[in-house]
């Protein structure tokens, strides 16, 4: 059984039925085609976004630990001129002027509100914002029932 066998109508039959799947099946080969460029160029605008986020991320950590390197260049200087000022016994304040500023600079340059230097028997003999609670005992003052705010 040859196809000169097969009757004429159902030669047209399938004819017809693969001349009318053809532009379906293009159809749905070119979706295919555009739909994963679609995709793929999706993919690669969000994987830049990230990739500026983390940019972002990269420049801020970098930029706060040049701040830390700079505010320890401060903490080493600062330690050392006062070493120095005690060795040679020229040291009659708690807190110099130099120290102060730099206390100054390290509470702005880390967002700090107010830094204490507090005595271990709970004296607070130096805040830099010289609020109410400076001069206080935090363990049998005023504040001595106060959480500490971090």
């Amino acid at each position: 059984m040859g196809i000169n066998d097969v009757k004429l109508q159902t030669r047209l039959l399938a004819f017809f039925l693969i001349l009318g799947l053809s532009p379906l099946l293009s159809i749905g080969i070119v979706s295919s085609l555009i739909a994963g460029r679609s995709l793929m160029e999706q993919s690669y605008f969000q994987l830049e976004g990230m990739r500026e986020v983390k940019k972002s991320q990269l420049q801020n950590y970098f930029s706060e630990r040049q701040g830390d390197v700079m505010v320890l260049t401060d903490i080493v200087s600062a330690f050392q001129n006062r070493g120095e000022q005690r060795l040679q016994g020229t040291d009659d304040v708690l807190v110099s002027q130099e120290e102060d500023d730099f206390y100054s600079n390290y509470i702005e340059q880390y967002g700090y509100y107010d830094l204490f230097l507090i005595h271990p028997d709970g004296d607070i003999f130096y805040s830099v914002s010289k609020e109410a609670d400076f001069g206080t005992n935090l363990t049998n003052g005023l504040y001595r029932s106060s959480p500490p705010q971090l």
